[in-house]
């Protein structure tokens, strides 16, 4: 009986392919590390951050509504963000729309690493709030104004019935600067990083830009 003889085995090119492969193996992980850009391992590390944890309001905060509401809405924004001006006719809408039931806090996130004019328009809220009209100038940058240069906060003081030569005065004279800027340090501590920065009844909002669901849980919580 005639039998086939068996192929020869080439061992050696087997344990090239073996090798080969182990090396494309590792050179494949090492590709993918390598694919993975500085901002995605950012992205990894933002996610791994703490929740911010403001600290508990305070009688030099800026609050309007009952102290007893049972919604507080506290709100860090920037009168220069472009986020922060669409957000905030909406949040006028609910203060109008809850009423008595709803307590509001503004702070100061002046970033002017990103908005130049930020902090200047801090100290024009806070300069027209030395005259007891901090809401009326916060309403207007919100709103209202166009521009935010010392012209134009002056305009807004003007339009508004302030005295225009004191609080021009107090923003040459720099007279709120490190209040500004103390609160945007204060900020950072508590783990804000960017506005607006929401927090209802002192939980933190994850989705700031979901303003439906904002005024959903803000009218669960005054019901």
């Amino acid at each position: 009986m005639k039998t086939t003889p068996e192929a020869p085995v080439d061992r050696q090119a087997s344990g090239d392919r073996q090798a080969s492969g182990d090396r494309q193996t590792a050179s494949d992980r090492q590709t993918a590390s390598e694919r993975q850009t500085p901002s995605d391992r950012h992205s990894r590390g933002d996610r791994r951050l703490a929740a911010p944890r403001p600290a508990p309001i305070g009688s030099d905060d800026h609050a309007i509504g009952p102290v007893n509401a049972p919604v507080t809405l506290l709100m860090y924004g920037n009168y220069e963000c472009l986020h922060c001006r669409r957000a905030y006719p909406e949040v006028a809408a609910l203060r109008a729309e809850l009423g008595n039931k709803l307590r509001f806090v503004h702070r100061h996130f002046a970033n002017t690493a990103d908005f130049p004019h930020a902090a200047l328009a801090a100290q024009a809220a806070e300069a027209a709030g030395a005259q007891g009209r901090f809401w009326d100038m916060h309403e207007a940058l919100s709103l209202h104004a166009r521009f935010l240069d010392e012209s134009a906060l002056l305009s807004e003081a003007a339009r508004l019935g302030l005295d225009v030569s004191r609080l021009a005065e107090d923003l040459r004279s720099h007279r709120y600067e490190d209040l500004v800027r103390q609160r945007m340090a204060d900020a950072v501590t508590s783990g804000i990083r960017a506005t607006p920065t929401f927090f209802v009844n002192g939980a933190h909002v994850a989705a700031p830009w979901d303003l439906d669901a904002l005024g959903a849980t803000l009218r669960s919580a005054a019901s």
